[in-house]
């Protein structure tokens, strides 16, 4: 049977049928077109989640949603109002992340916010924001000492940690002696324990510091009426046994030992700061060769009475640093200076003036070797109190206010120690004095900061805290004298002296 050839207008009539089907069935819907997506994108979850005081510092930031997404920023902002530096990135994926350059602050709101929420089609969500806030380093409870009630005990305290107990020396004001107590929780405690005592009438025990070494080998520094400054060592295994406190510095008839300040280098030797009474000047001690040696750091211009409230640290490099306090009057009006030298190139510095200020000085050094030095801030030209915080991070000294309490005559600020753990956060406690009905009481708070940018002095500070403003009737005298430190967790312990019943107190 002979074969029929299709002619070109019988295969063009087949494809326009095969087109028509074709055409047909899409605008029938079958075959491959697509619904527009007109669905905005839904939140899945962020992290952290909303809450109060469970958050840990380090904690990521995100949050996630049910499809790809964009969005222009996401921010955090802390409950002062400080936005942190930071980076987010996610874009284009289904979760958005936030990265630090430090980790956050103790006890603190954050609000995170995300703007301009999309997803890849183009549907807004819009923004959104939730808060949370982060685990407290703040002490929440208090205790009084065994020994209150019973004597005059806790000016002049300081505290150290050693395998999570605390331990406290201080001034026992009744007995005119040096104490030393233990205590994990504030509820069961090891002493108090007598270190030094006088023979007479002297007081003995003033201004004394702690320190513990990694042996648990306690180190006190204290100051000795009549004699001068002194030394006494225990290990924690039997801190009822102290082994012979020693004369550091006799003053060869000068008053000297007062205003005290202990650390240890990396070889537990011990270095002493402390103040020359008699010839106003700033002294410093060690036993880098075994027996104690003395030196003059600073006797101060012409006028000026230099070395109170010192403070001292050792870097790891062998560096020793030391703040205090120089005041002079001037046409009747009281002057002061926080001074700052080091062993590196034993040049005195001026680091904050104009005005009285650098009293209560507490100097502490970072896991880098920076130094922080908190102090007292009465300015010259607004007559403000304040506390101050000044650190060399960035490479050159900055400081930050930290407290505003106003400038009322009766209105104090004092006893501001500073720590800084291993996370690079700063804690300080400190008394203020306030006016409540007319009468003005005395609190103990505390407060934490994150240095975030040292480049532009951008801190994220926590709203100060009151720790206790318990009190008989109107006398509240909370802190006068306080002390702090920090364990590898952000917890901060202090110890301060009840001014309102004469108690040593701790709070955890």
């Amino acid at each position: 049977m002979p074969v029929r050839l299709l002619r070109i207008s019988d295969i063009y009539k087949v494809f326009l049928v095969f087109s028509v089907i074709v055409f047909t069935a899409g605008c029938l819907g079958g075959g491959g077109s697509k619904t527009p997506d007109t669905t905005r994108p839904s939140v899945s979850s962020f992290s952290p989640s909303s809450g109060q005081g469970n958050i840990a510092v380090n904690d990521p930031v995100s949050i996630t949603f049910n499809e790809r997404v964009n969005a222009d920023s996401f921010s955090l902002t802390s409950e002062r109002g400080t936005t942190i530096s930071s980076t987010f990135s996610g874009n284009g994926s289904n979760t958005l992340t936030l990265s630090f350059s430090r980790i956050l602050n103790y006890g603190t709101v954050y609000t995170a916010t995300v703007m301009n929420i999309r997803d890849l089609s183009g549907n807004s969500y819009g923004n959104y924001s939730w808060s949370f806030t982060t685990t407290q380093g703040a002490p929440v409870t208090y205790h009084e000492t065994p020994d209150s009630h019973l004597y005059d005990v806790g000016r002049y305290n300081s505290i150290a940690l050693f395998n999570g107990k605390s331990y406290m020396s201080y001034y026992n004001a009744s007995l005119r002696s040096l104490y030393l107590i233990a205590t994990y929780d504030g509820v069961i405690w090891e002493g108090p324990y007598r270190v030094d005592g006088p023979v007479g009438n002297e007081k003995v025990g003033e201004y004394c510091s702690l320190v513990i070494d990694g042996e648990g080998n306690l180190h006190i520094s204290y100051y000795y009426e009549g004699v001068g400054l002194k030394y006494a060592s225990a290990n924690v295994s039997n801190i009822a046994g102290t082994l012979g406190a020693t004369v550091v510095d006799n003053g060869s008839g000068a008053v000297v030992g007062k205003y005290t300040g202990i650390a240890l280098d990396r070889n537990n030797r011990i270095h002493i700061s402390y103040y020359d009474e008699t010839n106003t000047a700033l002294k410093y001690a060690n036993n880098l060769n075994g027996p104690w040696q003395n030196f003059v750091y600073d006797t101060g211009n012409a006028g000026e009475d230099t070395g109170l409230y010192t403070s001292i640290k050792v870097a790891d490099d062998g560096t020793v640093h030391i703040s205090y306090y120089a005041w002079w009057i001037l046409n009747g009006v009281l002057n002061g200076n926080l001074k700052y030298i080091n062993t590196r190139d034993w040049q005195v510095s001026t680091l904050d003036s104009t005005g009285n200020i650098g009293e209560f000085s507490s100097l502490a050094l970072d896991v880098s070797g920076n130094v922080y030095v908190a102090y007292n801030h009465i300015s010259a030209v607004d007559g403000l109190r304040r506390i101050r915080c000044i650190t060399n991070a960035s490479g050159v000294w900055r400081h930050v206010n930290v407290v505003t309490v106003g400038g009322n005559p009766l209105v104090n600020i004092t006893s501001n120690p500073v720590f800084v753990d291993p996370n690079g956060v700063v804690h300080i406690s400190y008394y203020s004095d306030e006016i409540r009905s007319g009468k003005t009481v005395g609190i103990l708070y505390y407060i934490s900061g994150v240095l975030y940018d040292p480049g532009f002095n951008l801190w994220d500070w926590s709203v100060s805290k009151v720790i206790d403003d318990s009190g008989i009737g109107d006398d509240i005298r909370k802190g006068i004298y306080t002390s702090i430190v920090t364990d590898s967790n952000g917890k901060s312990r202090i110890a301060y002296y009840d001014a309102s019943e004469g108690d040593l107190k701790f709070a955890q």
